[in-house]
């Protein structure tokens, strides 16, 4: 099965400048913390840029995913909770 099929790929967005509670995800890992978020559960985060590009992160819990990261959200047909 080609990767494309299993997973949708997309690009993080501008860091918000609220903190809170909830992980901000960039290249290197968390960045910091903010209430708001673009991903909401079972999410994978791959650095695209710094020291650690393409290193891989897993968050379960909502977070933010910032323009330095890609979000890889698995297609519901193969999520498991």
């Amino acid at each position: 099965m080609r990767l494309e099929n299993f997973m949708k790929f997309s690009n993080g967005k501008k860091r918000p400048k609220e903190n809170g509670n909830n992980p901000v995800y960039g290249g290197n890992g968390v960045l910091g913390y903010t209430n708001f978020y673009n991903a909401e559960k079972n999410n994978i985060i791959i650095g695209r840029v710094g020291a650690y590009c393409g290193c891989v992160y897993k968050c379960d819990s909502k977070c933010w995913i910032s323009d330095n990261a890609i979000l890889g959200k698995v297609n519901k047909k193969y999520e498991s909770e």
